[in-house]
């Protein structure tokens, strides 16, 4: 049962944290015009944004009020934000003013640009973002070396990862602990169970006490007086006619043995085989020496 309850918490954990995470991501995202804006990107207008230490500089974006998306280059200017895949990780922009090379020649601090007159070159430019990199790198070799690099994964991913690998190891450690200890603790009991049975086993195979019989040696019971009755039967003491172990009435011609202590007589091979188990009177258990 405890298994069972375990593995229920585990789920019931795993799932809130999935809906925590879900929560906190769709947070951040906002909408300018037809454009998706989340991270690394984010809306200017959003100001608890501007200092959070996980937005990179020069990832800072201007919804209009048309609509429109701006990206402001340093010394360039602002750039009109046509498409951003962030599967590929590349934005489209376009110079308002749709003469992207003037734009270029006019910025600040003095560089080199070289440009082809392509046929198919509709005036605007591809440019592509890594967090880890020093700069924004384009399609045609132009950049800003204005936008910083982060130098390093940012505080608030190693925050995202740690949480997720302590979200979904520690319950797994805790589940793995509960299932161990209910193992351990089912085999113990087979154990206990297996040593009783095999306990009892051989105590019923352990050997029955022995009953030691003891009666009179032979010649204690040899030294008994025995005695022939007659034709009248007559037995002098106790005048009984009937043998008290095989109730037999006695005989002419039978002979009889009498204990001594009490006068008692018995058929002779009646109280002979008594005598030889048990050391007391048949009649009124006195007890017999040797």
């Amino acid at each position: 049962m405890r298994a069972p309850m375990s593995i229920l918490s585990l789920l019931l954990f795993l799932f809130l944290h999935h809906s925590v995470l879900t929560q906190y991501f769709s947070s951040n995202i906002s909408i300018c015009g037809n454009l998706t804006i989340q991270y690394p990107f984010h809306l200017q207008a959003q100001k608890h944004q501007d200092h959070n230490p996980a937005y990179h500089y020069g990832f800072s974006l201007r919804c209009t009020d048309q609509g429109n998306t701006l990206l402001n280059i340093p010394y360039s200017g602002d750039f009109l934000v046509q498409e951003i895949n962030y599967s590929t990780k590349e934005l489209k922009l376009q110079n308002p003013s749709n003469f992207l090379p003037r734009k270029l020649l006019h910025s600040s601090p003095p560089r080199n640009y070289t440009f082809s007159l392509l046929s198919d070159f509709h005036g605007d430019i591809r440019l592509s973002w890594d967090v880890h990199a020093e700069n924004y790198a384009d399609s045609n070799r132009t950049s800003t070396s204005n936008v910083p690099r982060t130098g390093r994964t940012s505080r608030k991913e190693i925050f995202l990862i740690f949480f997720v690998g302590v979200s979904l190891i520690l319950p797994s450690l805790l589940c793995l602990i509960c299932v161990s200890c209910r193992i351990f603790l089912e085999l113990s009991h087979r154990r206990q169970v297996a040593a009783a049975a095999a306990a009892a086993s051989i105590a019923s195979l352990a050997p029955m006490p022995m009953i030691v019989i003891e009666g009179l040696d032979e010649s204690t019971i040899q030294s008994y007086p025995k005695v022939v009755l007659g034709e009248s039967r007559r037995i002098s003491g106790i005048n009984v006619m009937t043998c008290a172990i095989c109730l037999g009435e006695y005989g002419a011609g039978e002979t009889l043995r009498c204990i001594p202590e009490c006068e008692h007589c018995f058929h002779i091979e009646c109280v002979d085989k008594w005598l030889k188990m048990n050391s007391t009177c048949p009649i009124c258990r006195n007890s017999l020496h040797s």
